[in-house]
């Protein structure tokens, strides 16, 4: 997410919050299972459709599709510390 979150940010998450269009999410990857800090572009019928802020860079739903609302473990409140 390299240029608003850095691979050292220490962010807070808040998993009760719903998520809306332009949040910053945590969700899990659906193919390789790990956590990925990435925005929400839409909530379709489909899932939940999340892209990088740097998509040269990163793979976001182009490259594995919309996520289901289930894989999205909370919405960034707070970004605490990265190095800048």
């Amino acid at each position: 997410m390299v240029p608003t979150l850095r691979p050292d940010a220490f962010v807070l998450v808040d998993p009760r919050r719903q998520i809306a269009v332009d949040d910053l999410v945590v969700a899990t990857h659906p193919e390789k299972g790990i956590e990925i800090a990435k925005r929400v572009e839409a909530i379709t019928d489909d899932g939940v459709v999340l892209s990088s802020d740097n998509p040269a860079e990163g793979s976001d739903s182009r490259h594995f599709g919309p996520v289901a609302p289930g894989a999205i473990a909370g919405v960034i409140t707070h970004i605490v510390s990265q190095r800048t």
